[in-house]
């Protein structure tokens, strides 16, 4: 019935329920999920290190639950 998930995901909780969610529906129908992440950019001029390290691990625990 889906073919792919589309997830919004910004670290919060709501988000993570979220990815729940989805990782069970697409278990369900054998779909793709597409985790989307959009940063406004104009509120940042910089990203310390520390939080893209943040971020990526926090993607990748995503897809290894996938």
């Amino acid at each position: 019935m889906y073919n792919v998930i589309l997830v919004p995901v910004d670290g919060s909780k709501h988000a993570e329920k979220a990815v729940e969610h989805a990782i069970a529906l697409a278990k369900s129908f054998g779909s793709k999920m597409v985790l989307l992440h959009v940063v406004d950019t104009r509120q940042f001029h910089t990203i310390d290190s520390e939080s893209a390290r943040r971020f990526h691990a926090e993607l990748r625990h995503i897809g290894d639950r996938i």
